[in-house]
């Protein structure tokens, strides 16, 4: 199994049996940003992001990783998709664009934290 297969396994995995616990669909929902916190800036979500940006300056990286890249988006999408849906909440490219922020947002703050001890002490563990 390649690394990069792993760590998507692994963050994949942590989503659904994180949110099964929560019984709420809008619970779910609000629960999101702090489950991918939590993805994103453990191990496998490091590795990930360090692939990402590893990709924009070396061309064999970039080969192998662009191939992944639009499956693992997607994959992601569709789950918050699921489960705004499953919540009641409409579903069209308006609805999905905050989603799009967090993750966003949550990938820059994973990147700072590497450089920033302060940042560390102001988030959920």
């Amino acid at each position: 199994m390649r690394p990069l297969d792993f760590a998507h396994e692994a963050d994949t995995a942590y989503l659904p049996e994180h949110l099964d616990r929560i019984n709420s669909p809008l619970d779910q929902i609000a629960a999101l940003p702090q489950l991918t916190w939590k993805v994103l800036s453990g191990p496998s979500g490091i590795a990930v992001l360090e692939i990402m940006m590893g990709s924009r300056s070396d061309r064999d990286l970039a080969s192998r990783w662009s191939p992944c890249r639009p499956q693992i988006e997607a994959e992601s999408r569709e789950r918050v998709a699921e489960l705004m849906r499953s919540a009641g909440v409409r579903v069209d490219a308006e609805s999905r664009e905050p989603a799009g922020l967090v993750v966003a947002a949550i990938r820059e703050l994973s990147i700072e934290a590497m450089f920033s001890e302060d940042l560390m002490k102001h988030l959920p563990p």
